[in-house]
């Protein structure tokens, strides 16, 4: 949950999923397949937007079922470049909290699932390359974006989270100490990455 409405185009796609609208705007299928991109191999590519899609809109769904739940009826979902958003309303901070812990939650649960049929039947060497891409791209995605959306960076949820959090005990300056959190913590993740480029220079 990353932006806030934007301007469509008459490229978009739209359609209604558990009576939720979507939009998908022109531009998220661009930034799909620049992270999906594999030289020679279009059919590669080809399900590796397939996989960012259905975990980008699992994601967005968390967010506005439990939206719904809490009685907005209005909720719709976007996608757009690097992410999506769903509206919603103000709720209160604690139901506001578990609306925002939905997105990443559901990411998990996906997770999870896809996570036990490796399990069940074990990946191989003797797969189809496609079928192996696709779940290591939806495994990577569900998995890891979920829980670094979860860090207290804004405008991420967990940036969303520690907002509520701190205005719930401190509504005069909640907003301040989430900011300050907000810039520590991604001062820590870029150093982190940072270091991580300079170890395993092959990895970044």
């Amino acid at each position: 949950m990353l932006f806030g409405p934007v301007q469509g185009t008459p490229y978009d796609i739209e359609f209604s999923l558990l009576g939720v609208p979507v939009r998908v705007h022109a531009l998220f299928w661009l930034a799909a397949v620049i992270f999906a991109y594999q030289p020679g191999e279009p059919s590669l590519l080809i399900g590796g937007v397939i996989c960012i899609f259905v975990s980008i809109l699992v994601h967005e769904l968390g967010h506005a079922v439990v939206t719904r739940y809490f009685g907005f009826r209005s909720t719709e979902i976007w996608l757009y470049i690097g992410g999506g958003f769903a509206t919603t309303n103000d709720h209160g901070p604690w139901r506001n909290i578990l609306v925002l812990l939905a997105g990443p939650g559901a990411g998990l649960l996906f997770f999870a699932v896809l996570f036990g049929i490796t399990l069940v039947r074990p990946l191989s060497a003797e797969d189809h390359p496609l079928y192996l891409y696709m779940m290591d791209v939806s495994l990577f995605i569900n998995l890891w974006w979920s829980l670094f959306n979860l860090l207290p960076i804004w405008p991420m949820d967990g940036g969303q989270i520690a907002r509520n959090l701190f205005y719930r005990f401190n509504r005069r300056r909640g907003e301040k100490y989430a900011m300050i959190l907000s810039m520590a913590a991604a001062a820590v993740v870029g150093l982190f990455l940072l270091q991580l480029r300079i170890t395993y220079p092959m990895m970044l």
